[in-house]
């Protein structure tokens, strides 16, 4: 409840269904600190492969 800003009853009734977040509405929420940018494609190939 700390980092969300909302008291313990909100986070309680928020909960209380299960609700899918985006990345974004995560940020927003206060559940998560930010979001890290997806990589682009690597030529490498996984695990050594030849």
């Amino acid at each position: 409840m700390r980092h969300t800003g909302r008291t313990p009853e909100q986070v309680s009734a928020d909960v209380e269904r299960e609700t899918f977040l985006t990345a974004e509405d995560a940020v927003a929420y206060g559940l998560v600190g930010g979001i890290v940018p997806g990589r682009r494609p690597s030529a490498r190939r996984p695990h050594g492969g030849r």
